[in-house]
């Protein structure tokens, strides 16, 4: 979304609603610093929205 033509190509942020703020901080914070901290409360979110977002390696550590 950031690398075609699209809005968000000219702007400095995008919208996601299909992920939670929370979940999105984590898996953020995953990416940047390979940790991500899974919960009974969480793991079902982020294991979603890895998928969602095509971030495989967050899907192995939830598994």
């Amino acid at each position: 979304m950031f690398t075609t033509k699209m809005r968000e190509s000219y702007s400095n942020e995008g919208s996601v609603k299909e992920v939670s703020g929370p979940t999105m901080a984590s898996i953020i914070n995953f990416i940047y610093t390979s940790c991500i901290i899974l919960t009974h409360d969480n793991v079902y979110d982020v294991l979603e929205a890895a998928d969602y977002l095509r971030i495989t390696s967050n899907c192995y550590y939830c598994s």
